[in-house]
Parts: structure tokens; C-alpha cells; sequence
């Protein structure tokens, strides 16, 4: 299906109610020799496009994110801003299986952003920050005063080596020579902090995530470079929530018995600070969950780097829903302006709906079940495996749209390497539901 450019321009000014003035013709990128030239490629983004892992920024992990790995089957550099141990915050590992333990490493902080790199000299070009939301992106830059984990994490990526303080987008338009290629993925931090803490004023408005995307995309298009843009994946699917079907597996139990005495309907997840509670309830038969749950010790955050000290123990279908509304309208504005911009659209969205059967390898079937493999140890960010079959989605879609020709990762090899696939079932995956 076609459109033409007042079309779209009229379809992008009313998505989810709200109007949005109309974007002067002569700001839309001219039209665009489609092939693609990756010598200077500038990656832009969140903690996906970091290679946050275990929930930490570190260097041994940030090799592995699908960025990266894009560079690397392209033969074409890509520098990090590389954080030696223990990581940003100190990274989580996994000191026992049973009982299950997770915890971060025992190593003093780093509380310097230039004692954290590994090289303070280097000059990234991948400039994503953990924990940014789309806003951020445009406008978010290190700062002496540093009050928050992203703050930090900013100063880490951003402002090392020192010089005037500028937001990826600043820092992008200001670098000599300039990129042939951007890879731009964000919006995923609008709609999943308030599935983290609850906290639902943490969910971006339509009208702001719109305001933002069309800043950022309008400053990133050009004629001169490729800009190829990921979208929103379903980020209710993660492990960091649990369902009531996982429960009643683990404790060998009915789902029906653990919905009714956790208080659960079908369809609901809970957060981790619930877990804690779970064994005591279900022996016992005194539930339901509490409104509100703390971590065992009653005061530390809920994550770390976060000023939540307790959430609600429920995170409930209808605000899934109400989640999975926004991914969609998110990804709909996304598409939209990938059009208006004459830029490449990498559907990870499909890609994470294609993987909810699982991914055979290695004669396993990797899952976004914890410890399933695709998933790392917070329950929330793609562990080397996941980031390899990501990489070969951004390859595919470039050979395709813009005439380059990568050679794929091999997943399979990477999944032999990956420390997290090893818990992974072995067998083959399901087949997926006839349609």
C-alpha cells in the first residue's frame, strides 16, 4: 500500500487522539540513494542497544550486543564505551540454583563515570544509554551533579572524555566525519518502567512519545546516511514477571490453587519483591499476595539504581493490556515516520512474537522464560544468544532494503558460548499455533 506524503502527515497528527502540528515539508529528508554505507556507523539508543546485561553496563557484556555484532559481521568499527568490573551497577550473577540466589557481585562500587571505563580516551560511536526513555534521547546530557543511576550511567557513556556536554542527538550531529549509517532503538524504557515498578506516571504519553520521535528522526534524517530504526517489542513477556502457570509448574501444584490463595486472575504476573512470599502462602494457605511488597529485608530497592523501595506485588492483565496499547501505538507512530523519513524499519516486534515458541539451538529450546537463554539474569535484557538472532534481523533487513550484503551471525555458535543458555531445556520447541 502507498501514500502519499500529506497522507501520512495527516495520519500521524491525530495517532491516539492527539494532534500534532503538521511537519513543514522542506524539514522531510530528500529523497535517498537507498544503499547503505556502514564505514562510520553511530548507534543511538537505550540499554538494548548498550548490551546492558545482568543488569549491568560492562565491558565483557557490551561486546555482545547486537550492534556490535552487526559491525563486526560488516568488518566496519564500532567503539564502546567499555566499563571494567565490577560493571555499572555491580552486575548480577547467579551464586546458587537451589534455593535460587541472584545477587550482585561482591566488589567495592564504582563511583567515578571516568574511573568506570576501561579506556577514558575513547570516543564512542555507540552512544546508547541504559535507563533513557525517548525524551532522553534528544535532550538528556552528563552532568556534575549526578542524582540518579542514569545520570551516572550518562556521564559514564557521554561525558568521558570531558568536552561540552551534549545528548546523543547533539552528539551525533557534531561528529567529525560525520556517520554513514544510524541505527536508532528507543521507546522501550516509555512503557517498561511502569511494568518494573507500577509507577503508571512513568508510562510516556502518546502525544509526548510522538513530540520526541519526530524531533529525533528529523534531526537524524539526511541525505547523506542510512538511518535504519528498530521498533517496540512486547515488553510484558519478560521474566522479571511471573505467572501463576510458572508457579503451579515449580511447586508442583494446581493453577487453580495458586490463583485463588495468591489472589491472582487469569492473565495476571508478579513482580519479583512478591516472590519471597510465595512458598509461605502457598504451604500455608494464608493469602492472598499483600497490595504492596517489599524485597526480603523490607528496605532495599525493589532494582538497583531505582528509588523504589516497595511495588505492587501484581502486576495485573488489564494494565498489561493497557501496556501492550501503548507498544502499539508506540510502534504505529515509529512506522510512520520511518516512511515520512525515507529510513529502514527492523521489525523487532516480530521478531520477539516469533520467538514466544521458543528457539531451537545448540539442541536446546531457548525461551524468554528465566533462564531460558534469551533472556539474562534480571529477567529483563537479551543475553548474548537473544542479541545474536537481533543482529541477524537488522542484517536481513539491510541486505534486503538497502542493497548491502552481511553475512549472518551465526546464532548457533553463539549460543554454544553463551553462559546462559546452559539451563535452557534441551529438545526442540514446539511448533507454533496453527493460524
Amino acid at each position: 500500500m502507498s501514500y502519499s506524503s500529506s497522507t501520512l502527515d495527516m495520519k500521524r497528527r491525530h495517532f491516539a487522539g492527539c494532534i500534532v502540528p503538521p511537519t513543514p515539508a522542506a524539514s522531510l529528508a530528500p529523497p535517498q540513494n537507498r544503499k547503505a554505507n556502514l564505514s562510520r556507523l553511530v548507534v543511538v539508543g537505550d540499554s538494548l542497544s548498550a548490551g546492558f546485561q545482568n543488569f549491568s553496563l560492562l565491558g565483557t557484556q557490551q561486546i555482545h550486543n547486537y550492534a556490535s555484532l552487526v559491525a563486526g559481521q560488516a568488518n566496519t568499527p564500532l567503539v564502546l564505551p567499555l566499563v571494567r568490573f565490577p560493571g555499572v551497577p555491580n552486575v548480577l550473577q547467579l551464586t546458587s540454583l537451589s534455593p535460587l540466589i541472584i545477587e550482585p557481585v561482591k566488589a567495592p562500587n564504582i563511583t567515578d563515570p571516568v574511573d568506570a571505563r576501561i579506556d577514558p580516551s575513547a570516543i564512542p560511536t555507540n552512544l546508547a544509554v541504559p535507563g533513557v526513555f525517548v525524551a532522553d534521547i534528544l535532550n538528556k546530557r552528563p552532568t556534575p551533579t549526578i542524582t540518579s543511576a542514569v545520570d551516572f550511567l550518562t556521564d559514564v557513556v557521554l561525558g568521558v572524555p570531558a568536552g561540552q556536554p551534549q545528548s546523543q542527538v547533539e552528539r551525533v550531529l557534531s561528529m567529525k566525519p560525520h556517520p554513514t549509517t544510524i541505527f536508532f532503538w528507543a521507546g522501550n524504557n516509555d512503557v517498561l518502567f511502569p511494568v518494573l515498578t507500577g509507577d503508571f506516571s512513568l508510562l510516556t504519553s502518546p502525544a509526548s512519545f510522538f513530540a520526541s520521535l519526530e524531533a529525533i528522526l528529523q534531526k537524524l534524517s539526511g541525505a547523506n546516511h542510512r538511518l535504519v530504526v528498530a521498533n517496540i517489542p512486547d515488553v510484558t513477556t519478560v521474566p522479571y514477571l511471573t505467572s501463576a502457570e510458572t508457579i503451579a509448574a515449580q511447586a508442583h501444584v494446581p493453577v487453580e490453587y495458586v490463583r485463588s490463595v495468591l489472589g491472582l486472575a487469569p492473565g495476571d504476573t508478579i513482580r519479583p519483591a512478591a516472590l519471597h512470599l510465595v512458598p509461605g502462602i502457598l504451604q500455608n494457605g494464608t493469602g492472598p499476595l499483600p497490595q504492596m511488597c517489599t524485597a526480603p529485608d523490607g528496605k532495599s530497592p525493589v532494582l538497583p539504581g531505582l528509588p523504589y523501595t516497595q511495588v505492587p506485588c501484581v502486576f495485573r492483565k488489564v494494565e498489561a493490556e493497557m501496556i501492550r496499547g501503548s507498544v502499539a501505538t508506540f510502534n504505529a507512530m515509529i512506522q510512520s515516520e520511518v516512511v515520512l523519513r525515507n529510513a529502514t524499519l527492523v521489525d523487532v516486534h516480530a521478531v520477539a512474537e516469533n520467538l514466544k515458541n521458543g528457539y531451537a539451538a545448540g539442541g536446546r529450546c531457548l525461551t524468554f522464560d528465566f533462564l531460558g537463554g534469551l533472556i539474562t539474569l534480571d529477567g529483563i535484557h537479551p543475553t548474548n544468544t537473544l542479541h545474536a538472532i537481533i543482529a541477524n534481523e537488522f542484517i536481513r533487513t539491510m541486505n534486503d532494503n538497502l542493497k548491502t550484503d552481511i553475512p549472518l551471525v551465526s546464532v548457533e555458535g553463539v549460543a554454544e558460548a553463551d553462559p546462559l543458555t546452559v539451563a535452557a531445556r534441551p529438545g526442540t520447541c514446539p511448533a507454533p499455533p496453527i493460524q
